[in-house]
């Protein structure tokens, strides 16, 4: 699901509003302030730190900015972000498995993150006591060539490999919100007033 953030322009500063009515309309004012909103909202969310994990990126939150537009009305600002996942960080709460899934697959391993459990072909369900706990590599075996002897054969050795867990299996999932997903309330309303600002600026320049 999307996310949105509103910005009421009336809010701002309603007497230099009025009196730019007579140069602009004010959804030409609106539009103006809502594309400075959605280079912030950009900007924050490119700077958006690595996983935790360390683990290499799957671009989301770069994906993200290129999600982030604003629909303009005469007395406001609308920016959405159309990145699913977004509003889960932002606002928290429970996860559940979704469709016929029991489980959510949480990566375990670098390799998994970013990545569906049916993009790999090598792995069955681990159980323990309780019942199914992870989704773990299938063994295999290893072959290992050893050094050359004066007959000019190789010794070989083997090994047998796999059972690293890739995902952990789990009923729900509890996520923290997270306010700072977005640009602060503060940051918002600065970057609109001094577009606002700018836009007085440039008018009177251009009438005087």
């Amino acid at each position: 699901m999307a996310i949105s953030a509103q910005v009421n322009i009336t809010d701002l500063a309603t007497p230099a509003i009025t009196a730019l009515e007579g140069a602009m309309e004010p959804k030409q004012i609106a539009a103006a302030i809502g594309e400075a909103e959605v280079t912030l909202f950009q900007k924050h969310f490119v700077n958006a730190g690595p996983n935790k994990q360390g683990w290499p990126s799957t671009d989301f939150w770069s994906r993200a900015a290129k999600a982030t537009n604003a629909q303009a009305s005469p007395n406001a600002v609308i920016i959405s972000v159309a990145q699913v996942g977004v509003r889960q960080r932002l606002q928290g709460g429970d996860i559940f498995p979704t469709g016929d899934h029991q489980y959510l697959a949480i990566p375990a391993r670098a390799e998994a993150y970013g990545r569906a459990p049916e993009e790999f072909d090598n792995l069955k369900v681990g159980y323990s006591r309780r019942g199914a706990f992870a989704l773990v590599e299938n063994d295999a075996t290893r072959i290992n060539g050893g050094r050359q002897n004066k007959a000019g054969q190789r010794d070989f050795s083997t090994e047998v490999v796999g059972g690293g867990v890739f995902f952990w299996l789990v009923k729900s999932v509890h996520q923290e919100p997270d306010p700072t997903v977005i640009p602060d309330d503060r940051d918002i309303m600065q970057v609109a007033s001094e577009t606002l600002n700018a836009i007085i600026e440039r008018v009177s320049g251009g009438a005087s």
